[in-house]
């Protein structure tokens, strides 16, 4: 267990460490990133600066759980893609088939 400031503390490290970029190129959520551009090109660009920065600031990637340049991503419950964000169907439906609540 951590401290009850420790998701928000490892939250503005990471934003820190990447600076510019969050919100520009990175979405950044505790210690998933996920980066977007209008073109493969500018994709590219953010992501081997993601990379640089990893490497100076010793932060590791674990490969098995990366993906690159998919024009589609699931990302934090959401699927993410150049037509926007909604939410992920596997989990609507697993909703969906929850009983009606009732009272008694």
């Amino acid at each position: 267990m951590g401290g009850t400031n420790s998701v928000a503390y490892v939250q503005s490290t990471v934003q820190a460490m990447f600076g510019d970029l969050y919100n520009n190129g990175l979405l950044i959520w505790i210690d998933g990133l996920l980066g977007y551009a209008e073109s493969p090109e500018e994709l590219l660009r953010i992501f081997l600066r993601v990379l640089t920065i990893c490497e100076e600031k010793g932060m590791k990637l674990n490969p098995k759980k990366c993906k690159f340049f998919m024009t589609e991503a699931l990302w934090c419950g959401r699927v993410v893609s150049g037509d926007g964000v909604r939410h992920d169907p596997a989990r609507i439906s697993a909703s969906r088939q929850l009983p009606a609540p009732s009272t008694g």
